[in-house]
């Protein structure tokens, strides 16, 4: 199931910022092309509206990787 989670996020992530290749789910979110604040945002929406989840303020600010979203959506919908 987490690799799927992770390959759907990556789905997110090209449409969104363009194609970004060696992303794992240790990538921070600073080593992907066009990534700001408010890229941020509208990229955990994406995410919230793909995978039917809510995220707390909390946790979108906890994120410090793909792979803690991946594990977060995964408990969600797991």
């Amino acid at each position: 199931m987490r690799d799927k989670i992770f390959d759907k996020i990556l789905e997110v992530i090209n449409v969104r910022f363009g194609e970004n290749e060696g992303l794992t789910f240790e990538t921070n979110f600073s080593d992907i092309d066009g990534w700001d604040s408010l890229s941020n945002v509208v990229f955990i929406r994406d995410l919230e509206q793909h995978f039917g989840v809510s995220f707390t303020f909390d946790e979108i600010f906890s994120f410090e990787n793909l792979g803690q979203i991946v594990d977060s959506i995964e408990e969600r919908i797991g």
